[in-house]
């Protein structure tokens, strides 16, 4: 493996060489993902299982070429010189709406700081080994399906991702999971009136995506409440999370803040 190669806890999105005529498959979370390396040809086939689980499923394996799936679904792509995999951790392509495990409501002059997990899409690349020449994508797909939701109101909304999550706010209690990534956030409440808090929308289009020693990680996100007379500020951090010594950027963001 190469220095982008990943510790054991995040060993999933290691570099996975392959032999011509080998074959590769990732069971993350609810979805299968199936890699065939040819000469110059890489076949793939992905979907998501059709019932749903726990998302506690993680495993890549080597499996024998009669094992794949037979079906039509799979795609073929045409690319030289590329004998690896490099699967990674992407950010949804669009805002996600966080519904929190409690209902909260932060008073005045409060400050809170909070932990959630956002669940991860997996971005299938392939090139030479070690990276000295950029991996060329050929696909993305989320690893959890994902609910759709529409966030404002009916004509300057925009459609979102949905998700509920528990909010941690201990650092030393955070678990260690390869599927979701952790967003720091923290609220300000600086107005006069109480802030209820039972939903967010970050646009995670404009983050980055780092990978620690056994975590994923993206930018913190500020929010700032004022009132309910002035527009609340979300304003992502330009620097990496702080809570682990090092971190590595794995993916910048879809779009520019």
């Amino acid at each position: 493996m190469d220095s982008y190669s990943f510790s054991e806890k995040l060993g999933i999105w290691n570099p996975q060489p392959l032999e011509i005529g080998s074959c590769v498959h990732w069971s993350l979370g609810d979805l299968d993902v199936w890699a065939e390396r040819y000469d110059i040809e890489w076949h793939v086939y992905f979907e998501h299982k059709k019932s749903l689980i726990t998302g506690q499923e993680m495993q890549v394996r080597l499996e024998p070429r009669a094992e794949k799936p037979v079906t039509r679904e799979w795609k073929h792509f045409l690319v030289r010189n590329a004998p690896c995999a490099y699967p990674t951790p992407a950010i949804p392509d669009r805002p996600l709406v966080v519904k929190p495990d409690r209902f909260l409501i932060i008073l005045p002059g409060e400050i809170a700081q909070f932990f959630i997990f956002t669940p991860i899409w997996f971005r299938f690349t392939v090139g030479p080994l070690g990276r000295k020449i950029s991996p060329r994508l050929l696909f993305e797909i989320p690893v959890f399906r994902m609910k759709s939701t529409w966030f404002g109101d009916p004509i300057v909304g925009e459609l979102c991702y949905y998700t509920e999550a528990r909010l941690f706010t201990d650092f030393h209690s955070l678990p260690e999971h390869p599927l979701y990534a952790v967003c720091p956030l923290r609220i300000r409440n600086e107005s006069n009136t109480e802030l209820p808090f039972d939903k967010i929308c970050l646009h995670t289009e404009v983050l980055s995506l780092y990978g620690g020693e056994n975590r994923l990680w993206t930018n913190a996100c500020d929010v700032i409440f004022k009132g309910v007379d002035q527009a609340t500020q979300v304003e992502p951090s330009k620097s990496p999370p702080a809570f682990e010594p090092k971190v590595r950027l794995l993916s910048p963001p879809r779009q520019a803040s």
